[in-house]
């Protein structure tokens, strides 16, 4: 199967994301017999806008921007994923975050697509059992979620 693996970063290099968030994730797929298009190294540039809110969250609300989150940056990965793709023959498309992929249009089905959050999967879980936790201890009753 033709997968195109998408990363920001280079999914090659073993020292992105500790190795967790790509390489391993590539190299586990091309032992399984995958033939890997990479789709890595995007681009993202900072508007003076952005800027402008990075300091202020800094300094006067003593939090951190995230600019990877801007729309502006969302649709920048998805139109250079797409141009990319563009001219690949593609199986599927794996992704293990959803950053390049929230705008991502592709003349594949929606069922070829599919976004891998593993990651983003795993800290919602342990804030819901935080959050479960908490309305336990107040409410002393005991509270279900089914997944």
């Amino acid at each position: 199967m033709k997968v195109a693996y998408i990363t920001t970063y280079d999914s090659s290099d073993i020292r992105n994301w500790s190795g967790t968030g790509g390489f391993y994730i590539r190299q586990a797929l091309e032992r399984q017999g995958n033939e890997i298009i990479p789709i890595g190294n995007l681009g993202r540039k900072k508007t003076p806008l952005m800027a402008l809110k990075e300091r202020y969250y800094s300094k006067f609300l003593k939090k951190q921007y995230i600019f990877r989150e801007e729309p502006s940056i969302l649709k920048s990965y998805a139109r250079q994923v797409e141009k990319r793709l563009k001219h690949q023959d593609h199986d599927l498309i794996f992704c293990p975050h959803t950053y390049p992929i929230a705008y991502l249009k592709t003349k594949k089905t929606n069922r070829d697509l599919v976004g891998f959050h593993f990651r983003d999967d795993q800290r919602l879980l342990y804030k819901i059992g935080e959050y479960c936790q908490r309305v336990y201890a107040k409410r002393k009753s005991h509270l279900t979620i089914g997944f």
